[in-house]
């Protein structure tokens, strides 16, 4: 079951969908009523709606990937849709016998469009999500079913065909509309759900769980050295009880905000307790490690304020460099010997140590 609450552009793009379904149902209803309404209407109107759908489709797509509409695009769709409709109804008063020439006229407009609604679908789709891939791969197949019915008249040139054809791309359309709708939000709601299980809820770090399957699988697959290292708070519970849980949750986000600028090879921060984090990086440089930490250490320790006020904070480090053998459990037991040895000699510090774990 999909969450009760939508952020905002996920809503936006659910509005254009239903929008994009109700033009088309109301396109495909002018256009069936063409033997009651004047014909120069139903065409005029059909086409107009049909084409102020394409500009749906867009506008849905852009809000999935959170980009804004500007008002001159609003008003690009209104235009371009209002002047195609308007040659459509010329070319009918000019020759009402030249539907091979409609069709053509319309399946080029309409096709520009989800042209460029692909384009943007292919540009802002994000690596590794499948989804977006699709969605890009099913944009471009919409464009080529718009083509349905000019090849169909040209290979049989009767009203009756083009009608059929019609009735097909409208079925095809509503089908790979409501699809690629239900696939967005679904695929969607899976990587939210992903996420929840694998992240912070306060900081977006990594949770402890996901740390060790993340730590052992790279282990696994590499034998390169390595440092594991755990991070606490110096004297968190006197902040939360002197500033509030507040102030305590901003500490924490900020203490990883600058554990996450660590300038160290493919590095891996978690938050593994309430006030104590976890790092993985590929290092064998005890030299670099250590100064890599000390100047995060040092950073934390500066920066944080409170109304312009700042508030001493600080953190304790212990850090154990790796070589190519070793036992998780071991490891973050000497790990967090390391950090006791830390807090010990006074907090504030890094204590680093090399170790042979079997």
């Amino acid at each position: 079951m999909l969450r009760s609450k939508l952020s905002e552009h996920k809503l936006d793009t659910a509005t254009w969908f239903v929008l994009l379904f109700l033009a088309y149902g109301l396109a495909y209803t002018t256009s069936s009523l063409r033997f009651i309404l004047p014909m120069a209407f139903a065409i005029f109107t059909n086409n107009l709606l049909y084409q102020l759908g394409c500009y749906c489709m867009l506008f849905a797509v852009l809000r999935w990937y959170q980009k804004p509409i500007r008002m001159s695009l609003y008003l690009l769709a209104i235009g371009h849709s209002f002047l195609f409709a308007l040659l459509e109804y010329s070319l009918f008063k000019v020759d009402p016998d030249a539907l091979g020439i409609r069709i053509l006229v319309s399946s080029v407009n309409m096709s520009a469009v989800y042209l460029g609604v692909a384009l943007i679908a292919a540009k802002n789709g994000q690596r590794g999500r499948p989804e977006q891939t699709l969605l890009a791969v099913v944009l471009a197949m919409m464009m080529v079913v718009l083509y349905i019915p000019l090849v169909a008249y040209q290979t049989l040139p009767l009203m009756a065909v083009f009608r059929a054809a019609t009735i097909v791309v409208q079925n095809l359309f509503f089908f790979i509309i409501l699809g690629t709708m239900l696939m967005l939000f679904l695929f969607e709601e899976i990587e939210w759900h992903r996420l929840r299980s694998i992240r912070d809820e306060l900081t977006g770090s990594f949770n402890r769980r996901y740390f060790k399957e993340l730590v052992q699988r790279q282990l696994n697959q590499s034998e390169a050295a390595s440092i594991i290292a755990l991070v606490d708070i110096d004297h968190f519970k006197q902040i939360n009880d002197t500033y509030g849980h507040d102030i305590g949750d901003e500490v924490i986000t900020f203490v990883v905000q600058n554990l996450e600028s660590l300038n160290l090879m493919d590095c891996v921060v978690a938050r593994y307790g309430g006030e104590e984090f976890a790092i993985f990086a590929r290092e064998n440089d005890e030299a670099r490690v250590a100064k890599a930490l000390d100047t995060v250490r040092d950073e934390i320790a500066c920066g944080f304020s409170i109304d312009d006020q700042p508030l001493r904070v600080s953190v304790s480090i212990g850090v154990v460099m790796l070589d190519t053998s070793y036992d998780y459990g071991e490891v973050l037991r000497q790990a967090d010997k390391a950090l006791y040895q830390a807090k010990q000699q006074g907090r504030n510090r890094v204590m680093l140590q090399a170790v042979n774990v079997a």
